[in-house]
């Protein structure tokens, strides 16, 4: 069996234990390799292509590429599972991405992910900032919504009494 494939069936395993909705532990992990036969060497280079990714991902962000930067940041959340650095880089990712294109997708992501950053470190105040903002956009878009109800409420008005008034001007210069 290939290094390749050895790397894949232990992501897999992971991802198994992951989808149970519970962290991972170093140790967990290392057990899940032990028994797929991965030495730590090969961990060591996963765990070296993950920092890579993350690096990728973290410059991609930087520089508003949102969807390089996810798939950049996927793949280091592969290989370092339950990194904060990487589920909070995954994190402005998907926010700058809905701060720029409003997608609700993108704001349940950062809900989401802030909540896994709150699970492995409950302080860890970016998270919160995170939520914050997303909702305040939302917010924000709801009240400009809502004005612009008004306001065209209050021009189809105008239009009405302006037109009312505009038809019966001819009867008024009859007379």
């Amino acid at each position: 069996m290939s290094d390749d494939d050895l790397l894949e069936r232990f992501l897999l395993a992971v991802e198994k234990v992951r989808a149970e909705r519970r962290a991972l532990g170093a140790e967990e992990r290392a057990a899940i390799a032990r028994e797929l036969g991965l030495t730590e060497r090969d961990l060591a280079a996963a765990r070296e292509r993950g920092e890579r990714c993350l690096a990728q991902g973290e410059g991609f962000t930087r520089n508003k590429l949102w969807d390089d930067g996810r798939r950049a940041l996927e793949q280091a959340e592969a290989l370092l599972p339950d990194d904060l650095r990487v589920i909070a880089a995954m994190a402005q990712a998907h926010r700058g991405r809905f701060l720029a294109l409003d997608d609700d997708a993108d704001r349940q992501r950062v809900r989401a992910l802030a909540a896994r950053c709150l699970e492995l470190d409950p302080r860890y105040e970016p998270a919160f900032e995170w939520i914050r903002d997303v909702d305040a956009s939302v917010a924000a878009d709801r009240r400009k919504r809502r004005n612009w109800l008004v306001l065209g409420g209050g021009v189809s008005l105008l239009a009405a009494a302006g037109y009312a008034g505009f038809s019966a001007l001819p009867e008024r210069v009859a007379a």
